[in-house]
């Protein structure tokens, strides 16, 4: 776990020593984790924290990327980015980006409301030992 001061805003890591090394294009997850990190330093008020927490998945197949934050919170029973006051103020067409980079790279991407408030975005991404597993299909192609 690590801390440091954003000119507003603290952001604290939970991450585990070693993580698997995980299959995909690096400048396009970038993109994924500075959108949710900009949203989430934007929406949480100053002085709060935004949380960022990588793990393996159970199964071993997946890093599983948790960015939390203080901020009013996502609806999350409606296609994302529509219908919610954050997409009037810009986050809406993001997070459809950044969904769509995860799903390409074959991982899932959700959104909750913890209990506590705030917003949690998360997202997987697949190992590079599960990937030499997987089969693709029969004239299909991977978008990267």
């Amino acid at each position: 776990a690590a801390q440091t001061q954003h000119a507003t805003q603290l952001l604290a890591t939970d991450l585990p020593a070693a993580l698997p090394t995980v299959w995909g294009d690096r400048h396009r997850l970038g993109q994924v984790v500075d959108e949710l990190l900009g949203n989430a330093v934007r929406y949480t008020p100053a002085g709060s924290p935004v949380t960022v927490q990588a793990r393996p998945t159970p199964d071993g197949g997946f890093v599983e990327v948790i960015v939390r934050d203080q901020g009013p919170g996502l609806p999350v029973t409606g296609p994302m980015g529509r219908g919610d006051d954050r997409r009037q103020r810009g986050a809406g067409l993001g997070l459809r980006l950044a969904q769509g980079w995860v799903e390409a790279h074959r991982g899932r991407f959700w959104v909750e409301n913890p209990a506590t408030g705030g917003a949690a975005c998360h997202f997987t991404i697949p190992v590079i030992t599960a990937m030499r597993t997987w089969r693709r299909p029969s004239g299909s192609a991977w978008l990267l």
